[in-house]
């Protein structure tokens, strides 16, 4: 059986620039894997991408099973790594939503053209729905959740399908996971549907993609995902010889976007420097000067050094100074410090 290319995903991350990382995934939901079969798709994954198969009947064109317009294919992207918590500007939610489970960035391909590959991005926040019956009908009849509601929810945040003119609940408690409705106008035995905002816990960081079988996969298109990376602020700690002080970082990247950085240098104090942070790394190291140079601004991280930056030390009495070419980038989890000894 012959197969053709039917849509492909890619993913970039801005903090691995041209590199790979084995940790981030694309993979189907499970309803897709089964509609995939079910339409004699074949799905292959590869490092940040995923390429799904079409196959096709004898002719080597016509697609083996038709798809109907209306279909659409789910996956998530998910990050096994720690260190890609940090390190990645989340879109469209924030992280902390994202880990939560409460909402997740949903990239889609629903208004793109036949010539667009860059996927949109909006908010996805899951949801779910039950299914209730009138026992007693009245102004207030309560009902009790069986799901997982998202905290702090309102009446508001609810919705309320097959009681006519009621939409929302009018009263809900949290802690008894209650549901007041008024359902005076309907019958007992009557059935509607509840909805809410819910909570889905994932393992690793997880973003949702979803491809809609239209006018975009004409031409079996390669979709892009453009991640960026968070930025940190720079605190290098030059440690000196006891009562050096002359060091400083030259940026000589004069093409920098944004311009070139500069770093102020602050020497620290054995105590009472102005963050209690500097007072402890001080308090480590009572034989040595230290001179925190701090950046004029932040800087994205990424994994390939920046190799712009340079430092030089000029010890007492000498004319030429002992300059490190390459300051090593700040890692994930060095909140932006960078130890340099000397």
């Amino acid at each position: 059986m012959r197969y053709q290319k039917y849509f492909s995903i890619a993913l970039n991350h801005a903090f691995l620039g041209n590199a790979k990382e084995g940790t981030i995934e694309i993979v189907p939901e499970p309803a897709s894997v089964r509609l995939m079969k079910n339409l004699k798709l074949l799905c292959k994954s590869g490092v940040q991408e995923i390429t799904v198969l079409q196959a096709l009947q004898d002719d080597g064109v016509t697609p083996l099973v038709p798809i109907d317009a209306a279909t659409h294919f789910e996956f998530a992207i998910r990050f096994q790594h720690p260190d890609f918590v940090s390190v990645t500007d989340w879109p469209a939610v924030s992280l902390d939503q994202s880990l939560q489970g409460t909402a997740f960035p949903l990239f889609h391909n629903d208004s793109l053209l036949a010539s667009e590959t860059a996927l949109v991005v909006m908010t996805d926040t899951p949801s779910a729905s039950e299914m209730l019956q009138v026992n007693q009908p009245g102004a207030t009849e309560n009902f009790y959740l069986k799901g997982l509601a998202q905290r702090s929810l309102t009446p508001a945040d609810f919705s309320i399908s097959g009681l006519g003119a009621v939409t929302n609940p009018s009263a809900y408690a949290e802690a008894e996971k209650r549901i007041s409705i008024d359902t005076s106008a309907a019958s007992a035995g009557d059935r509607f549907e509840l909805s809410y905002p819910t909570v889905q816990k994932v393992p690793g960081l997880q973003a949702r993609l979803r491809i809609a079988a239209n006018a975009s996969l004409v031409n079996s298109p390669t979709f892009s995902i453009q991640l960026d990376a968070t930025s940190i602020l720079w605190n290098v700690y030059a440690i000196l010889p006891a009562g050096e002080t002359q060091v400083s970082i030259t940026d000589d990247d004069s093409g920098r976007a944004g311009g070139q950085l500069t770093f102020a240098a602050t020497t620290l104090l054995a105590s009472g420097n102005a963050d209690p942070a500097d007072d402890s790394i001080a308090a480590q190291m009572p034989d040595k000067s230290l001179v925190r140079l701090t950046a004029s601004r932040a800087l994205p991280y990424r994994r390939e050094a920046y190799r712009q930056f340079r430092l030089s030390f000029l010890p007492t009495g000498e004319t030429t100074p002992i300059e490190i070419a390459h300051i090593p980038n700040p890692g994930p989890a060095s909140q932006g410090k960078i130890f340099i000894y000397l």
